[in-house]
């Protein structure tokens, strides 16, 4: 793997931070998202962790899988989830 400082960073599709004529061309270069295990993700939503691999498994939170008992997810899309899911438990009777 190299090492940080001599990476390219992509900055979209088409652009990349290069060597322009013996100097450095300044690129502004987002940060990498935060990932969080499932147990981080269950901790944050209050739910067990086979809750979580349930909502990945089902699509319901996107993450991605790079080894065979890792889960790897954005935490903007746990935050997004948390604010969007319906409240646990029996919805209240309606008063008649």
């Amino acid at each position: 793997m190299p090492e940080p400082w001599n990476t390219r960073l992509p900055v979209d599709k088409n652009t990349y931070a290069s060597d322009n004529n013996g100097g450095m061309e300044t690129v502004l270069v987002k940060q990498p998202e935060t990932l969080w295990t499932v147990q981080e993700a269950a901790t944050f939503l209050g739910v067990t962790d086979a809750y979580v691999r349930q909502l990945l498994l089902a699509g319901m939170l996107s993450g991605y899988k790079p080894s065979k008992n890792l889960w790897l997810i954005p935490a903007s899309v746990v935050k997004e989830y948390a604010l969007n899911r319906r409240p646990p438990g029996r919805p209240p009777k309606e008063a008649n």
